[in-house]
């Protein structure tokens, strides 16, 4: 609450506070580094939606220049857990669509998809049907599962690229957005 009460000064115990003075804008980022105000590196934000099947949540995260999210760490996964209030069941952009039961991000390579996965904490028993009838996957309250890519499940979008560092000025965010860091 301080930070966010004093957003525009920068203090040591404000790291990861994001300011806009142009649209009064104050933001807590979690992020793996803060390496100086221009840069931000595996930054993350979420939006919680409800039920789509997996096609649709990827596209309504794409039609908001976001991605579903796609988990790299047991951090982001508490996190995007915590964006849909704790609840499993949640899409993340993972699937072996056209993969033969091998996992990769969800969607083209335009849409940076077909990337190899870098974290998939599977639940005990999982996965079941991979190759077959369960090419998506989910976070479950015990680690990722195999389903339908057509069963309606809430999802989470992510902000940016997976897997990548965000440069300011960004188009996503006004012109004088500044993030506090070490220096």
């Amino acid at each position: 609450i301080r930070c966010s009460a004093s957003c525009g000064a920068a203090m040591q115990d404000c790291l990861g506070f994001c300011y806009s003075a142009s649209n009064a804008s104050c933001v807590l980022h979690k992020s793996s580094a803060l390496s100086n105000s221009t840069m931000i590196v595996g930054m993350r934000s979420y939006s919680y939606y409800p039920a789509a099947a997996h096609a649709t949540a990827f596209a309504n995260c794409r039609a908001l220049n976001s991605y579903l999210a796609i988990p790299a760490t047991a951090s982001e996964v508490t996190d995007i857990r915590a964006a849909a209030n704790g609840a499993g069941g949640i899409w993340i952009g993972i699937d072996a669509v056209g993969h033969n039961g091998q996992i990769f991000t969800s969607g083209s390579p335009a849409d940076y998809g077909d990337q190899p996965v870098k974290y998939a904490p599977f639940a005990p028993g999982q996965p079941q049907y991979l190759a077959t009838t369960e090419q998506c996957l989910m976070i479950w309250t015990n680690g990722f599962h195999d389903v339908s890519c057509t069963a309606l499940l809430q999802y989470v979008c992510q902000s940016f690229v997976p897997y990548s560092c965000v440069a300011l000025p960004h188009p996503a965010y006004s012109a004088d957005y500044m993030c506090y860091s070490r220096l």
